[in-house]
């Protein structure tokens, strides 16, 4: 009994940090695909969007174990899309910068 305890308490905390390593994904997709998240940032800001609203409404529909995943699924795309987006933004000031352009 304990045991399984403790097993479902790993998988827990498994699940979260592989949510949370949506940003470090993010950050990766995006010094890979720079010139892709210049045209594509309304469509970041939407999915952004989406998945918070996703996020708040998934209690509705769900419960337990299933809301616990779906809530996990978005927070880990909307960590991606963030750190793609942030990082889309400091890539341009330091081009920018770099040129002698002022933002």
């Amino acid at each position: 009994m304990l045991v399984n305890f403790f097993y479902k308490m790993l998988q827990e905390i498994l699940a979260v940090l592989i949510s949370l390593s949506g940003y470090l994904v993010g950050i990766i997709i995006a010094r890979a695909t720079v010139e892709e998240l210049k045209g594509g940032r309304k469509w970041f800001k939407l999915a952004m969007v989406l998945c918070l609203a996703l996020i708040i409404i998934s209690p509705f529909f769900f419960s337990g174990r299933m809301l616990f995943f779906f809530i996990l699924v978005f927070v880990f795309i909307f960590l991606v899309v963030l750190a793609s987006f942030i990082f889309s933004k400091k890539k341009k000031n330091v081009v920018f910068n770099r040129c002698g352009i002022r933002s």
